[in-house]
This record gives C-alpha cells, structure tokens and sequence, in this order.
C-alpha cells in the first residue's frame, strides 16, 4: 500500500521582464512573445575587466533595443 503526502510548495513565476536599455516592462502572460525574443546577457568579468574584477553582469534587452544596439555590426 503507498501513502501519500500532500505538501505545498512554494515557487516563483515570471511575472515580468524589463528590458534593462529602455526600461520598458513586457507582462509575461499578455506580452509572452516579446518575453521569448528578450536577449539575455549574464557574464562574470575577469581579471582586469573595466566592470571591475568578478563582478557579474545580468542583463535583459528587448529585440527592439538590440536591434538598435546591433544596427552597424556585421552578424
């Protein structure tokens, strides 16, 4: 025979994405297609970096901001 348990958990849920250039919030549940083309950037810089050393960089961009960004570079 097995018993079992009823636990609750606690969990996060997106909610919102804000785009760290222009600042504008993308609401996860009516927005969920711009959610899914944000560019998402996390880096720890070394040794050097002009960040400063072992600072850690976690940044969120909206297509429309890095297409700006990107405009001149050839991909």
């Amino acid at each position: 025979m097995k018993n079992y348990e009823t636990k609750s958990v606690d969990q996060q849920i997106l909610k919102n994405i804000k785009c760290d250039y222009c600042g504008k919030k993308y609401d996860y549940v009516n927005d969920m297609f711009e959610c899914q083309e944000i560019i998402q950037i996390k880096h720890e810089c070394g040794y050097d970096s002009v960040f400063g050393d072992g600072e850690f960089l976690d940044i969120d961009i909206c297509q429309h901001c890095f297409k700006k960004i990107i405009k001149n570079m050839e991909y």
